[in-house]
């Protein structure tokens, strides 16, 4: 029996494989919508129910500005990723004006993966790329500014930094290639360092 399943699956021509291949894929979008959806409502129901713990109003500001850009990740219907892409960006904003109305440490690294998320979310949903760069090469900056008040809690903020750097060391070889510039980096002058 077993014998007679693998023998009919690899009779399957390609043609056939490709539109299994394609409806399975548009199984597994509609099952992570509905699982992203039901976490975000319970993000938001948890968000109402904090008052003045400020750290967990961050934290799960967080997580909903990530799970909505999952959601833009996963979505195809043009209409309703743009109000899910528009709703993404607000918080994600709400979120940084959160930490500087706080004055939350340029370094604190709740901040520091707020501001990387942020770049992403430009970067790869919105394709604001050179936004997305600039952003990013301001965070670092203020980053390495600050980087002196980092206490030991901080040490995961220079591992947060050298991934930032790598991003976007990639971003803007990958921007200068496709504008035909060398994308040597011996020649980048505006890759940044450690």
């Amino acid at each position: 029996m077993r014998r007679r399943k693998v023998n009919k699956i690899f009779k399957i021509g390609r043609d056939d494989l490709a539109n299994h291949l394609i409806e399975y894929k548009a199984i597994l979008r509609t099952q992570m919508t509905v699982i992203i959806k039901k976490i975000i409502k319970a993000i938001k129901k948890a968000l109402s129910n904090i008052s003045d713990d400020k750290e967990k109003i961050l934290f799960f500001n967080l997580n909903l500005a990530d799970y909505q850009r999952y959601l833009c990740e996963i979505s195809v219907v043009k209409e309703s990723k743009q109000e899910i892409i528009i709703e993404c960006e607000k918080t994600y904003l709400k979120l940084i004006q959160m930490f500087e109305d706080q004055f939350i440490s340029k370094v604190n690294p709740c901040r520091v993966t707020t501001l990387y998320h942020y770049t992403i979310f430009l970067y790869e949903i919105c394709n604001r790329k050179n936004d997305a760069i600039d952003k990013l090469k301001q965070y670092h900056q203020e980053i390495i500014e600050n980087l002196d008040t980092a206490f030991k809690v901080y040490l995961e903020t220079y591992d947060l930094l050298n991934i930032i750097t790598d991003n976007l060391t990639n971003w803007i070889i990958n921007r200068n290639s496709l504008s035909g510039i060398n994308p040597s980096l011996d020649n980048e002058q505006e890759l940044v360092k450690l």
